[in-house]
């Protein structure tokens, strides 16, 4: 078994352990260590597999400037909508509409991948995680566009 984009599970267990160890860190020190171990880990996969979705958006999960996250997302969206990959295009998208709503507050942007996440809910079986997060975006969403007065109530 492998992830979408062909990465062994062996190898992707390494990368969740890392990741689990990160978000549990207690302390600025340990936690510089924990990132570094895992950015790492991510360079040396992608020595092996090359550039894939899953690991530019797993990189991008875990670095604190939004630009660059933003750039990483589009560019791991990119390819794994060249590779036929659902599934990351999914998390990709979905990734990308926080991004824009949450952080950039872009109500366009966030509306473009808002609709891009929706599609791909529905494309892989409404999954029903998906859809409460979809929901939670969009209410996000609605309240930013009622700041920029680009929002004029529910559509009928």
């Amino acid at each position: 078994m492998a992830t979408s984009d062909g990465i062994s599970t062996k190898d992707w267990d390494i990368v969740h352990e890392l990741s689990l160890n990160l978000f549990n860190t207690v302390d600025t020190e340990e936690e510089l260590n924990s990132r570094k171990r895992l950015m790492d880990y991510l360079d040396n996969l992608e020595v092996e597999y090359g550039q894939l979705p899953g690991i530019l958006a797993t990189r991008a999960d875990f670095i604190v400037d939004v630009e660059r996250k933003k750039y990483l997302l589009l560019h791991a969206y990119a390819l794994a909508e060249t590779r036929g990959d659902q599934c990351n295009q999914l998390e990709i998208a979905h990734s990308l509409s926080e991004i824009y709503i949450e952080d950039f507050r872009d109500a366009k942007e966030g509306t473009k991948w808002l609709d891009c996440f929706s599609k791909h809910v529905v494309q892989r079986g409404n999954l029903s995680d998906d859809k409460e997060e979809y929901e939670l975006l969009l209410k996000t969403l609605e309240k930013l566009k009622v700041q920029n007065g680009l929002y004029n109530g529910p559509e009928n």
